[in-house]
């Protein structure tokens, strides 16, 4: 679960003093701090070229002021490399390959053997699968690239620690058993001289993945931390090795919490013998959900701090401010991504603890120029010091690493020029050479990051004693909340099993996915994002996907990055676990598209590059049928798709839905997202104007989920994306429900012509009880049961009207009249509805005064009516006046497209879409229907299926299209 770095450095070389001692208490998503208000000190790059990029550094200290920096080097068109330097005293030697040959390499690890011999790990693909290698520092030099004999073919993550002589090794190793899920599985063992194995021990044989692991190791102890998947969160649990037993002892839960996923363990022994264990702690409500808290943006109303536990003679206890009396968790009050703080833990000569991490540092427009700088805290006599800033270390969201010298710590981290980029040019020019080296195998982006290089600081050990340190027993764990899948180690859910559907000679079983995630490596969202490792463990243990694609923004990615995103397309593609590779090609003015390729692409194509900037040059870059581009908001109020300019045989599939915002099914529809003000741009009225096109759901931003579902007959990178293709899909807001349409015994997104009336058969299963089954032919509502008890609205009519312009700036002037009743306008003082601009000509006339600019949501102004549902409001813009009826209005929102659809806007019920849904539902989870539709029309007709469940849950069916020929 070590982020795989995804941006590179300039760096620095300095000696770091410790600040003013405080408490550092718990805290939510906060300002991020001046630079000027941290002890900082200057900084130098000492190692740093703008070809070849070197990311991944690790530091193993050899003697007293010596240790070795290991990075990974990347150049262009070749590959991975992994080099070395020799630092001595302040000074870094020459460049020593250890591994020549190009390939892909990720997270070297070293120590040195019982010899005084530098050992260094990494992982590497070997036909497609990571393995681990070693190579060793000899009299004459570094020993060929050795491959470990593993008892896995999918190994990775490893750690190394030096104990009582022997080398002990632990690694994270890909288990697939006969029957069920695959996960992942702890192994540790002593690496002898001739590179194999004794003690060789599976040290967590679960059910569910076990990630991350780390080793502590004094005299007399040692101690293997790692991250286990519960079922629901993440744990850190850890074990410690028996000499005498030759045996680990039994697990012991660390974290325990069961709202939080606590991730990124790192564990040291301090000179008392007790067990620390630093860790992320990252507790989102909306984990895993597709429901966006309304009123409030992406990303607020999480936890995410850095959390510090201790394991004393058996017990877990928290260390303790001696002046206070309380227990100094290490919750940082700075404002930290998703990816956490990556945070190390290590004890100078003296037995004080020091706390290295990443915070989140935003700037420029929308935090558009966020990077990650490298923070440190010790613990004095009261508690953790103030933070002290390492000057120049702004990076990737990715782990820093250390060496204990003789008076100082020797710190190496990765770092770029992102904090530099403003936040309307995010990436540096790339030189003429680059630039022309890119084209040729398809990578036609427009920019990187910036230079690439390792950075390091030196901090040195304070002289003075410190008191030993009171600890204080830990609080009992919170009580668990709802998981948003219900019952995630349900064997349907947990993917262990899967829906079967048959149909003739056909059978295919039903796998569940996203195509649209972004990571850190967008620079878009605040930098909260987390890192792409991060991502898809999360999606495959937390979200339960059976197929997933990181698709971030190509405009932000360069060379460096898209390689290393291709990196993990293989690292993490298993049996059970199918990746994709793609990306999001994404403009202000024709709308956001996810590419999705059928093979290991590694083309990848920029909005800002001549040759992408357009859907129609995008797709003169693809292959057909080996590629599709996937449109997601379409009446998103400023990034709308047009529909009937852009028929492409590359869009054969659609979002309608998005965790992260909501449905975009039609004007009014369940769910609607508040974006979704562009009218004419729903997926209906791209049904309705020829499009052909399946149904799925994204995520897009943040830590929810909803879900793109294919019927395909295995779980295969290829056989997924085929089903994409032939739009054998439905979307899916939770895991787990289960729809079956077809007609005439066609499948989900074919066509089909009949010389009369088809017949429609329907299954939907789902996960609670089904409130509403609806089929829809040509936008029209034709079959279903439970309409009529879906809405509860208000009884009071509060109306909001919202406008939507693609003009940049323009000015607009309302008037508002009813023909009985008054308006009434809410008091200032109500800081959640926006009245600007509004005004009361008399109780029946109220005029508004709007303006339109670059805003992602249509500006909205709220009032109320006192009057009866039958009275009429008439709405005048610019001489043209159109009426409606409250009651009209409770079923159906007014709304007027004007000026060639360059403006629309719209008159509603407050919230419409967004209300819940009444209790009484039809009694089951399970419909089945067949209906011969008598009255379908001569011509092509499309028709789709949708099931709203009591949890507010939706599911939705691809159209089929039929052609009725009548006699």
């Amino acid at each position: 679960m070590r982020g795989l770095t995804v941006a590179v450095p300039l760096a620095l070389l300095a000696t770091v003093i410790g600040g003013q001692e405080t408490e550092l208490t718990p805290g939510r998503w906060k300002e991020t701090p001046a630079k000027g208000s941290f002890r900082t000190l200057a900084s130098q790059s000492p190692w740093v070229d703008s070809e070849p990029w070197r990311t991944s550094p690790t530091l193993i200290p050899w003697t007293g002021s010596r240790a070795l920096l290991v990075a990974v080097e990347y150049e262009f068109g070749r590959g991975d490399r992994l080099v070395a330097r020799e630092w001595n005293d302040g000074h870094l030697g020459d460049v020593e390959v250890i591994q020549p040959n190009a390939g892909e390499i990720v997270r070297p690890s070293g120590a040195v053997d019982a010899k005084g011999r530098p050992l260094v790990l990494w992982s590497q693909l070997h036909d497609g699968k990571p393995r681990l290698m070693g190579s060793r520092r000899e009299a004459k030099g570094w020993t060929s690239p050795t491959t470990l004999p593993t008892t896995q073919s999918l190994d990775y993550n490893q750690e190394l620690a030096l104990h009582q002589g022997k080398l002990w090794v632990t690694w994270q190793s890909h288990v697939e058993p006969e029957t069920g899920r695959g996960n992942s599985e702890i192994f540790a063992a002593v690496l002898g001289d001739d590179w194999h194995w004794s003690n060789l021990q599976n040290v967590t044989d679960n059910q569910t993945s076990d990630l991350d692991p780390c080793l502590a190791s004094d005299r007399e102890r040692l101690a293997l931390g790692w991250v286990h998947f519960t079922g629901r969160d993440y744990e850190i649990l850890t074990r410690e090795w028996d000499p005498t037993t030759h045996q680990w002892s039994a697990s012991l839960s660390l974290s325990r919490d069961p709202n939080a996923d606590d991730i990124h363990p790192h564990l040291a022994y301090d000179h008392s013998g007790t067990l620390w264990c630093v860790y992320d702690s990252i507790d989102d409500p909306r984990r895993g959900g597709s429901r966006r808290r309304l009123g409030a943006g992406i990303g607020r109303g999480e936890e995410t701090s850095l959390k510090v536990v201790c394991k004393k003679d058996g017990e877990l206890v928290l260390p303790v401010g001696q002046e206070s009396g309380k227990a100094a968790d290490l919750a940082e009050p700075l404002l930290l991504s998703w990816s956490g703080g990556q945070p190390k833990i290590r004890f100078d000569s003296r037995g004080r603890a020091h706390v290295f991490y990443r915070y989140l540092d935003e700037e420029g427009g929308h935090g558009a120029q966020h990077s990650y700088p490298l923070m440190t805290q010790s613990w004095e006599a009261d508690g953790w010091s103030e933070p002290c800033l390492f000057a120049g270390s702004e990076g990737a969201p990715q782990e820093v690493a250390i060496a204990s010298l003789d008076h100082q710590f020797l710190v190496a981290w990765q770092q770029d020029s992102r904090h530099q980029q403003r936040s309307t040019r995010l990436q540096q020019e790339p030189t003429k050479e680059l630039a022309q080296r890119m084209e040729p195998p398809g990578i036609l982006l427009t920019g990187v990051v910036g230079a690439s290089g390792i950075g390091l600081a030196t901090k040195e050990y304070p002289n003075h004693d410190l008191l030993a340190v009171p600890f204080a027993e830990v609080d009992a764990p919170p009580t668990p909340r709802p998981h948003p899948l219900k019952n995630p180690l349900d064997p349907i859910l947990c993917g262990a099993s899967h829906f079967r559907v048959t149909g003739g000679d056909q059978e295919f079983s039903v796998y569940w996915g996203d195509l649209h995630r972004h990571s850190s490596v967008s620079r878009c969202l605040n930098g909260i994002e987390q890192n792409p490792w991060d991502r898809y463990l999360f999606g495959r243990d937390a979200c339960l996907f059976d197929f997933m694609a990181l698709t971030d923004h190509s405009g932000h990615i360069d060379p460096l990055q898209w390689w290393q995103l291709g990196k993990l397309v293989r690292w993490f593609d298993t049996p059970s676990f199918s990746t994709l590779v793609g990306y999001e090609w994404s403009t202000g003015r024709f709308g956001h598209q996810n590419v999705i390729f059928r093979d290991l692409s590694r083309e990848i194509v920029s909005p800002k590059h001549a040759a992408g900037r357009t859907p129609k040059l995008l797709w003169e870059t693809l292959e057909q049928g080996r590629a599709l581009t996937i449109p997601h908001h379409s009446a998103h109020g400023r990034l709308a798709w047009e529909w009937r300019d852009y028929p492409s045989p590359f869009v054969r599939l659609a979002e309608v839905f998005q965790a992260a915002r909501g449905s975009y099914e039609f004007s009014g529809c369940f769910r609607q997202a508040e974006s979704a003000t562009a009218f004419d741009h729903f997926i209906q009225d791209g049904l309705q104007q020829g499009g052909k096109f399946g149904l799925i759901a994204g995520t897009d931003h943040g830590n929810g989920a909803s879900y793109a579902a294919v019927l395909a007959p295995e779980l295969s990178r290829e056989a997924i994306f085929d089903a994409l293709h032939a739009r054998r899909t439905y979307a899916c807001t939770t895991k787990g429900m289960l729809i079956d349409f077809r007609i005439n015994d066609h499948w989900m997104g074919e066509e089909l012509v009949v010389n009369q009336a088809p017949s429609l058969d329907l299954r939907i299963l789902g996960t609670e009880e089904l409130l509403e089954v609806q089929v829809f032919r040509n936008g029209k509502r034709v079959y279903g049961d439970g309409y009529l008890r879906r809405r509860a609205r208000p009884t009071e009519p509060n109306l909001e009207l919202k406008w939507w312009s693609k003009t940049k700036a323009a000015s607009w002037s309302f008037r508002l009249e009813l023909d009985q009743g008054r308006f009434v306008i809410p008091e200032a003082s109500d800081d959640s509805l926006e009245t600007t601009g509004m005004e009361l000509e008399n109780p029946r006339v109220l005029r508004l005064e709007a303006a339109t600019g670059e805003t992602a949501l249509a500006p909205t102004r709220h009032f109320s009516v006192e009057a009866p549902l039958d009275a009429s409001v008439a709405v005048t813009l610019d001489g043209s006046t159109v009426s409606t009826t409250l009651r009209e209005l409770r079923q159906q929102p007014l709304s007027v497209d004007l000026y060639g659809s360059r403006f629309h806007w719209a008159l509603q019920w407050q919230g419409f879409g967004q209300e819940r849904i009444a209790t009484e539902g039809l009694g089951t989870n399970e419909y089945r229907a067949t209906w011969v539709d008598e009255d379908c029309p001569s011509g092509e007709s499309w028709y789709y299926a949708r099931g709203i469940q009591r949890d507010e849950e939706m599911v939705w069916s691809s159209p089929i299209w039929v052609t009725h020929r009548k006699d």
